[in-house]
């Protein structure tokens, strides 16, 4: 179980991560 949560929490910084250089590309700050 506490393995689950750790990669599901992986998954989700992972995801924000990828969605902050997508939104820095949209704006040009790469």
């Amino acid at each position: 179980l506490k393995k689950e949560i750790l990669l599901g929490h992986q998954d989700i910084m992972e995801g924000k991560v990828t969605a902050l250089s997508d939104v820095r590309k949209e704006f040009g700050l790469d």
